[in-house]
């Protein structure tokens, strides 16, 4: 299973035992429906300090989401896009409802709203990023247009609670969202279509450290982009003759496969 973390974020680990559920602790980004979007209702240490406290019988302990925007400076990810977080129900709260199902197929963010109670620029900016990131990485949230209770959510849609008590700009967001995907040809969608689901089949080492780049080809000419994906083969290819040169033996499911999905877009 890959962890996804995304680059331009701060990367804090929480505590491995505050995420899954019924001993199954992560998914795939091809079962990420999108995301919910929180109000931290205080500042960023408080939180934090409330994430990574050790997790006891108190409700207060059982809470954990994905990331944090802060006033100040760039997000922070304390979990894998992966990892099953508790973010979607309330304090304690195990209901197979709504609840559950968000936590098991949206990712958290939490964001940071005191003392104003508003998202300023540098948040606004980093919760749009974040967005595209997830849009970008997960098939089934790029599959549908950006929308609100479909692969957009507040916590209080899934759960009784005012979080995030009218902190989301949802019209900038949606717009910012819209802009880019418009940008993209029904070429170029297919292109990112075939990156995403080749990498999260395989799992692809030859990816993970270039897949932001790799699914950012579509904003690009076609020939562009498949130069790019080809030239991801060949480099794994002479290093791959490298390592049997020496004695080893070093092969990658994507060579093929890879090759094949650029010669007919070609």
């Amino acid at each position: 299973m890959t962890d996804t973390w995304l680059p331009f974020c701060i990367k804090r680990p929480g505590p491995l035992n505050k995420r899954g559920y019924g001993g199954i602790p992560t998914r795939t980004l091809a079962e990420v429906e999108g995301e919910v979007k929180h109000s931290m209702e205080g500042y960023m240490a408080g939180a934090e300090g409330r994430l990574m406290a050790p997790l006891t019988n108190d409700p207060y302990t059982q809470a954990s989401w994905h990331l944090s925007v802060p006033k100040l400076g760039p997000p922070v990810e304390y979990f894998a896009l992966e990892d099953i977080c508790w973010h979607a129900g309330l304090p304690g709260d195990r209901r197979f409802d709504t609840s559950l199902v968000g936590n098991l197929t949206l990712v958290g963010i939490e964001h940071e709203d005191y003392p104003t109670n508003s998202l300023n620029a540098n948040q606004i900016h980093w919760t749009i990023e974040i967005s595209k990131a997830i849009r970008r990485l997960c098939p089934r949230v790029a599959a549908k247009p950006p929308a609100l209770r479909v692969n957009l959510w507040e916590h209080n849609w899934l759960s009784a609670t005012s979080c995030p008590s009218g902190l989301i700009p949802w019209p900038t967001i949606l717009a910012a969202l819209k802009e880019e995907d418009m940008a993209l040809t029904e070429a170029d969608k297919t292109i990112v279509k075939q990156i995403i689901e080749l990498y999260i089949k395989h799992d692809a080492p030859l990816f993970r450290d270039n897949v932001n780049h790799l699914i950012r080809a579509a904003n690009i000419p076609r020939d562009q982009a498949d130069a790019a994906l080809k030239a991801k083969v060949d480099a794994h290819t002479a290093d791959a003759t490298k390592h049997e040169a020496s004695g080893g033996k070093h092969t990658h499911p994507l060579s093929a496969t890879i090759s094949g999905a650029t010669e007919e877009n070609g």
